[in-house]
């Protein structure tokens, strides 16, 4: 054979063909590609999937929401499975698709279960996303031991539950006495509870049901209860004499809302961890000039009250301590209580320290049992110098000599 070798101008000429018509070539398969989604698709469909959370326990009726969309080149298929089985299997042919559903547990048993979310776009190429959570049906209700620290209680004291549950729980609520009770975690303690709550001593004594209603992760209810007697206790009478250049003070409505919107606005920062450990002491020596739950009148007019606090009287100047670890929420000068030292000890219980002459903390302080706070005096509404020591519990003002005998805490604290 014999070969004729091409001139550099025809070898030039035909090279500049073949560049052209593969030029066009591509330039038209660029073209097709661009316009053909389901060719030119290579991102992945986007998919969520709400309702279920990864190890979440659940009972009944689970609603789901899935939903899913391929700007592209479109959803072509969504499946979904729980463990092996498909609950929906369905061609979409959309960019976006949404779907509420209800799923009924009562199919299934209890125990770990894998719902599985599988969506494929309309390109060539099939690209899937999917969206997998475990998660376990529970049928079984929580299990509660739940103790009282008094079967009896006398007005005006204060009593609670500590309660213990087998299992994590979604709500714990303790109804006592027509009131709705905090409960806060034991210190130390694993899915153990403590929900302390003030009598009145206005209650009337009578036996009541204090009860207890857990409610787990997954939905399942227990209720347990107790049975407290609220037994009476004598409260004496007096009528407070105030001197002349004081008996205006409560009628000075104004001034007493501002004094507890104060109060109250401290009070919105106390803690849940628990401050004070073992029983309080009394916050300065001296005599009782008047004690808890008194019933009072002033001689000017007003409504009859009963002491909220003790009164512990002593000379001008008589250091005042704390009664037990807390942070200090308030100290200041309000117009009834005169110069005043507000202690949060945790979980609902505070005490106040009222008229004193001189205060020895500031806010934010963080104070031991013994600490002096301030100084014995009678600012505010006083007849002479005096410590006015509270406790509340829950917001329920209760007898501080009660705290002095129990300290309200566990064997294991």
């Amino acid at each position: 054979m014999i070969l004729f070798p091409m001139s550099k101008r025809k070898l030039l000429t035909v090279s500049v063909y073949l560049a052209a018509a593969l030029l066009a070539f591509f330039s038209f398969f660029g073209v097709i590609y661009s316009a053909w989604p389901e060719l030119s698709d290579s991102d992945l469909p986007v998919l969520t999937l709400e309702g279920v959370s990864d190890g979440g326990s659940y009972t009944g009726v689970i609603s789901v929401t899935f939903s899913a969309n391929d700007a592209t080149a479109g959803i072509g298929r969504v499946r979904i499975r729980i463990d092996d089985a498909d609950v929906y299997d369905k061609a979409i042919g959309a960019k976006s698709w949404f779907d509420g559903s209800e799923i009924d547990t009562s199919g299934l048993r209890e125990g770990e279960h894998r719902l599985t979310a599988t969506v494929t776009d309309s390109s060539l190429w099939r690209l899937k996303r999917e969206v997998a959570v475990a998660f376990t049906i529970d049928r079984t209700p929580p299990r509660l031991s739940v103790s009282s620290f008094k079967t009896t209680v006398l007005q005006g004291d204060t009593d609670g539950l500590v309660i213990s549950v087998n299992e994590k729980l979604s709500t714990l609520k303790v109804e006592a006495l027509g009131d709705s009770i905090v409960c806060h975690s034991l210190p130390g303690a694993e899915n153990r509870f403590r929900a302390l709550f003030g009598v009145s001593p206005l209650a009337k004594p009578a036996v009541y049901k204090v009860q207890c209603v857990a409610r787990d992760l997954a939905g399942n209810v227990t209720s347990e209860s107790v049975l407290v007697t609220v037994a009476a206790k004598k409260f004496p009478f007096e009528v407070i004499h105030l001197p002349k250049e004081k008996q205006g003070i409560l009628h000075n409505t104004a001034k007493i809302t501002e004094d507890r919107e104060i109060v109250a606005a401290a009070l919105a920062s106390a803690g849940d961890v628990q401050l004070w450990r073992g029983t309080f002491d009394r916050p300065a020596p001296g005599i009782d000039s008047s004690p808890f739950g008194i019933r009072r009148v002033y001689e000017t007019g007003g409504t009859a009250s009963y002491h909220q606090g003790i009164d512990i009287a002593n000379k001008e100047g008589t250091p005042i301590a704390a009664s037990n670890a807390g942070a200090v929420l308030f100290a200041g000068k309000l117009y009834v209580p005169g110069n005043t030292v507000i202690l949060d000890h945790g979980q609902g219980v505070v005490s106040s320290y009222y008229h004193m002459k001189a205060l020895g903390v500031k806010k934010g302080d963080v104070v031991a049992k013994g600490t002096v706070i301030g100084w014995m005096g009678t600012t505010g509404l006083s007849t002479g110098n005096h410590c006015h020591w509270q406790i509340t519990v829950g917001g329920q003002c209760v007898n501080p000599d009660d705290w002095r005998q129990f300290s309200y805490e566990t064997e294991d604290e």
